[in-house]
């Protein structure tokens, strides 16, 4: 049975775990991009009830992962990123068109089998920052516009290794280009946390310090 990851709010780093070391607290992102033509495509059939509510599995061909801070195994879904306690990690879904022609959003996060939580608060988030666009006059330079970033987001607790599903919202568009619900889809993933080594300036800074 699925678990929401956001119920687990233990922190405490357990015995036989890696301590992880003090770091000046950083974003990390994981993209998931999908290729929703192919994926429409390949699941051409109308869809019956059954399966706007149950998500279908996603095949690597139909997604591409992206990492800001670490590696991604394409075929298997396992990730494994440098990070530390404190570090927020975000996950972003968007589809090949950047959700032009099709639209991908996370709708849900859910926990597979009873790893132990390296992740806590996973949950929606939006935030607000300038956007560079086209001027409506070409001769002029690019100007900034306001724009809203949505996002799922974490915060690591420990070193360790967890999966989960992220649960995708696909959207395509009817005739007059309104987004129109297409079905759930789901990403199995294996993330893998290992603490960054410290900077050599942090380094340096300890070793001065030592008598």
């Amino acid at each position: 049975m699925s678990t929401r990851l956001e119920n687990s709010k233990t922190t405490k780093p357990s015995a036989g775990r890696e301590p992880v070391g003090k770091h000046a607290n950083r974003t990390i992102y994981v993209r998931a991009i999908v290729d929703a033509a192919r994926l429409l495509s390949d699941r051409a059939l109308p869809l019956d009830d059954a399966e706007t509510e149950t998500p279908a599995g996603l095949e690597s061909r139909q997604l591409f992962i992206t990492t800001t801070a670490g590696t991604a195994d394409q075929s298997t879904g396992a990730i494994a990123l440098k990070a530390c306690a404190g570090d927020i990690i975000r996950f972003i879904a968007k589809s090949g068109s950047n959700n032009f022609e099709h639209a991908v959003v996370i709708a849900d996060v859910r926990l597979i089998g009873d790893d132990e939580m390296i992740l806590e608060g996973f949950s929606p988030a939006t935030k607000s920052q300038a956007e560079i666009s086209l001027a409506s006059n070409t001769e002029q330079a690019p100007e900034a516009a306001e724009q809203t970033f949505w996002f799922w987001q974490c915060a690591v607790v420990r070193t360790g290794t967890l999966g989960f599903s992220l649960i995708l919202a696909l959207y395509d568009r009817d005739e007059d280009g309104r987004p129109r619900f297409a079905g759930l889809y789901r990403w199995d993933l294996q993330l893998t946390i290992h603490c960054r080594p410290a900077s050599p300036k942090t380094t340096a800074q300890k070793q001065e310090r030592t008598p």
